[in-house]
């Protein structure tokens, strides 16, 4: 099991990704789940707008446990 530490570098890393897509809008309401946002990375991996885990796996060969995890 990943360290939390790693975790949330994880979720860091992937919501940066999310943001920086064209794709991804993020939600302006209260009461949005990291998880909800996170939900949303498959659509912006298809529109090419991410990377994809074998990129991602390349490039941060240290936070796959954690991806994986989320």
């Amino acid at each position: 099991m990943p360290a939390e530490s790693e975790v949330r570098m994880a979720v860091e890393l992937l919501l940066a990704y999310l943001q920086s897509g064209k794709v991804f809008r993020w939600p302006g309401a209260d009461g949005i789940l990291i998880q909800d946002v996170l939900s949303c990375y498959p659509e912006a991996i298809a529109a090419r707008e991410v990377p994809d885990c074998h990129e991602l796996r390349r490039r941060h060969p240290e936070l796959m446990p954690a991806i994986q995890a989320l």
